[in-house]
């Protein structure tokens, strides 16, 4: 497998995973690769939504073997789960029991995603105001160990 094809098959497969168990995550509208500004999902009434990004915290740190196709990957993909709510201290459980959630998804059994295996998440919490709102988010961050030919 290519480069490219294993860090996009990790990406694909967190997407999946999220998608696919959505009503454990608030019921996002979106769940997608992409960077947006929260600001604009409220104003645009796209909340909530889930965004995943690799990259966002770090780099891909390539390891290689002298005569080998296959390259080990180590790297980290962050997940911003966003919500509109009705203030700081009134949601703060309800977006912790989302964020957690996320987190159950990839611990444990669940570590696989695509050609590799998710060793370590840290998981953060906060606000944002705009206007007359408040947003709440979770930042999860996945660090996950990858390799070219689909063997963790």
């Amino acid at each position: 497998m290519s480069t490219i094809g294993t860090i996009d098959g990790v990406a694909n497969a967190i997407i999946e995973k999220i998608d696919e168990n959505r009503a454990k995550l608030g019921n996002p509208q979106f769940v997608y690769e992409k960077v947006e500004d929260p600001a604009i999902l409220a104003e645009n009434h796209l909340l909530p939504a889930i965004h995943v990004i690799p990259f966002a915290e770090g780099v891909d740190s390539v390891h290689s073997v002298i005569g080998s196709e296959i390259g080990h990957h180590e790297f980290a993909i962050t997940i911003i789960g966003t919500y509109d709510t009705r203030g700081v201290n009134e949601d703060l459980r309800m977006i912790r029991e989302y964020g957690y959630a996320c987190v159950d998804l990839f611990k444990g059994k669940n570590s696989r995603v695509g050609n590799g295996f998710i060793h370590k998440i840290t998981v953060r919490f906060g606000a944002y105001a705009i206007v007359d709102r408040i947003l709440q988010q979770y930042f999860l961050t996945l660090h996950v160990k990858a390799y070219d030919d689909g063997t963790p």
